[in-house]
């Protein structure tokens, strides 16, 4: 499977924030493995804006907590930073369960949405989002 092939589904507008998404991810993991040799020794969190995929301020904050702090917009969620690099694909199903989890009233800065990161661990949970998303 390719992370970097649009699923059939996705926008063009869905399918671009997925990939700023998936680049704000992936910066602070190459530059954690870059400064540390093999990356991060605990999680971080990057704020993401839900309407574009875009970092608000590109930081990368130790806790969500402190991620939500910095952020005046409702609109931001937090994605965990770890060792592993983001595809788009895993980031257009992380924004589109995080969109639809605002539209049912998920405060971000109160709540986390759990959400698997590997496809195949979420497939079984919301195959909705599957359908024509994968090559499965």
């Amino acid at each position: 499977m390719n992370g970097h092939v649009k699923p059939r589904e996705a926008t063009d507008e869905e399918w671009d924030a997925a990939r700023r998404m998936a680049d704000a991810v992936n910066l602070h993991v190459v530059a954690q493995k870059a400064e540390l040799g093999n990356g991060r020794e605990r999680a971080g969190y990057v704020a993401i804006r839900l309407s574009d995929g875009r970092s608000p301020d590109g930081k990368l904050y130790d806790t969500r907590r402190e991620a939500a702090r910095h952020q005046a917009d409702p609109w931001n969620f937090y994605v965990r930073v770890g060792r592993d690099s983001m595809t788009p694909r895993e980031a257009w199903i992380l924004l589109n369960h995080s969109r639809a989890a605002k539209k049912r009233g998920v405060v971000f800065s109160e709540e986390e949405v759990i959400t698997p990161q590997r496809l195949e661990l979420v497939r079984g949970v919301i195959p909705r989002t599957f359908r024509g998303a994968t090559g499965w």
